[in-house]
């Protein structure tokens, strides 16, 4: 779509703004359609089972975690839930450690120095899902399968392996995080940012072109 401004030497604008103008108004209801159809997909993820965090300061260092990460806070406190019961000084019989669970190789290469420092696991555990995410192209069964069995057996068996504890581990997180319904929601909403980031551009280009329109 060409959205520029062409003059003639007169000062009126030619038909390519008028056009233009018109292929952006149409643009611009055709997105506002598509966020109206993603209503109920954000309803359903704030209706969705949430964790809640009794410490404040918790809450959040999950909320700040999501937001440089951009992945849901209820993502997050569901994976500490039931990782560690958001016990900050918890270590597994396998070494992880912390709130979210690493283990030092992947807390070192994280940047995490000190895995029982409640913000700096917590922010780790939010990079690393992160990476794991845009790994499995959003889908959340994946991401959570590699973060608790490793990629390497992800890749392995190509889905969730067939580990009693990986399978349970996948199943419980995603029912605290959204009843079960967190891939499809989670893509859903994601979509919906870029719609609406989207219909945020398109506003600034239509008031733009409005303002080059009352100058001539």
């Amino acid at each position: 779509m060409k959205i520029t401004a062409v003059l003639h030497p007169n000062g009126t604008q030619t038909q390519e703004v008028q056009q233009s103008t018109e292929e952006l108004e149409n643009f611009s209801t055709y997105l506002e359609e598509e966020e109206k159809q993603l209503e109920p997909v954000q309803k359903q993820l704030e209706r969705a089972e949430k964790i809640v965090v009794q410490d404040e300061e918790l809450q959040s260092i999950f909320e700040e975690a999501a937001d440089t990460y951009q992945v849901p806070v209820s993502l997050l406190t569901a994976m500490a839930k039931q990782e560690s019961n958001f016990h900050s000084d918890a270590t597994s019989s396998s070494g992880a450690m912390g709130i979210m669970q690493l283990m030092p190789n992947t807390a070192a290469a994280l940047g995490c120095e000190n895995p029982y420092d409640a913000r700096e696991n917590i922010m780790a555990g939010a990079k690393y899902i992160r990476q794991l995410l845009e790994k499995y192209n959003n889908n959340v069964s994946l991401a959570l399968a590699a973060y608790n069995a490793g990629s390497g057996n992800v890749d392995k068996y190509q889905g969730i392996p067939p580990f009693e504890e990986t399978q349970n581990y996948v199943e419980k997180v995603m029912g605290y995080m959204n009843n079960g319904d967190s891939t499809d929601t989670f893509r859903a909403v994601t979509y919906q940012k870029n719609i609406l980031q989207l219909i945020n551009e398109l506003t600034e280009l239509k008031e733009q072109l409005s303002d080059e329109q009352q100058e001539q």
